[in-house]
């Protein structure tokens, strides 16, 4: 069994390496607002590196 020392070395060498990436296939409707910010056509979804797609997005067709 390791030490604590290794599990916490080894879990933030893992978390150091995580990333996120959010799809979209659907824009969502902020409840205040009520309504869609963006358009995604039946045949598109929408790829950004974050929590939103606003800063850096691509937009793909299937």
């Amino acid at each position: 069994m390791d030490d604590l020392e290794t599990v916490q070395r080894i879990a933030q060498k893992a978390g150091d390496r995580v990333r996120t990436l959010g799809v979209a296939l659907s824009p969502c409707i902020v409840p205040r607002i009520g309504k869609p910010g963006f358009h995604i056509g039946d045949n598109e979804m929408e790829i950004g590196m974050g929590f939103t797609v606003k800063a850096v997005s691509a937009g793909v067709r299937s």
